[in-house]
């Protein structure tokens, strides 16, 4: 909340494992096809009950607004309770089979293979938050054996260009003009002082000069492709 207030986390997916634990309890003792049916409901839910009723912050949780809220870990009740409820199922079908399997073959094998999916499933609380800094630090590591390709100044010159012209809604071909005021920039030597910041493009004459050559060229070549 203190760190990211427009975008805190109210219901992330410490808040849908707890959610669901609970769920889960009223289906501990229906069979597994039930689990399945309510599994499948959920995961069609947001698909077709989606109402402006859930919009209201105190709803987000359910899954069902037509409007996503921002947060940066977002796990609603629907349609993700799916899962859970798929994965209770299955249990609830599987664990005859393997009970049965472990009384045969008990004393003859010292560590079964489900050991290691039994300790994930009753510390997956331990596990979600230790992955992230190791994952983290994998990463970090990874990039300093293999750094990533420094990006392409002119094609970052041209997105950002774009991407400013459409928003301006200037009525031109932004491709046209992006690519004709680069070419003017590289002509003139000032691309790369541009790129430093050395330049101030408000203020700089230069600039103003080449962006409106670049207008009138725009338009110029639109009216010519027009007629």
């Amino acid at each position: 909340w203190f760190a990211f207030p427009q975008s805190f986390i109210f219901f992330g997916i410490l808040h849908a494992i707890a959610a669901a634990s609970l769920v889960g309890l009223l289906f501990l003792k229906l069979p597994a096809v039930v689990s399945f049916l309510a599994a499948a409901a959920a995961f069609a839910a947001p698909l077709y009950l989606r109402s402006s009723f859930f919009d209201m912050p105190a709803l987000w949780w359910v899954g069902l607004s037509e409007t996503i809220p921002r947060s940066n870990d977002y796990v609603p009740l629907l349609p993700w309770v799916a899962p859970f409820l798929l994965g209770l199922g299955t249990a609830k079908l599987l664990h005859p089979l393997f009970s049965a399997r472990r009384s045969r073959s008990a004393g003859t094998h010292k560590h079964s293979w489900m050991t290691p999916l039994a300790f994930g499933g009753r510390h997956s609380l331990l596990i979600y938050l230790i992955h992230q800094p190791l994952l983290i630090a994998a990463v970090y590591l990874f990039s300093l054996a293999v750094p990533a390709p420094a990006p392409d100044p002119a094609r970052v010159y041209l997105l950002n260009c774009e991407r400013a012209c459409s928003n301006e809604n200037s009525g031109i071909s932004c491709s046209t003009f992006c690519g004709c005021t680069l070419a003017g920039l590289k002509e003139q030597n000032l691309f790369d002082d541009l790129n430093l910041g050395k330049i101030d493009v408000n203020t700089d004459e230069r600039i103003a000069r080449i962006a409106g050559q670049c207008t009138m060229d725009a338009q110029s070549g639109e009216a010519q492709s027009g007629d």
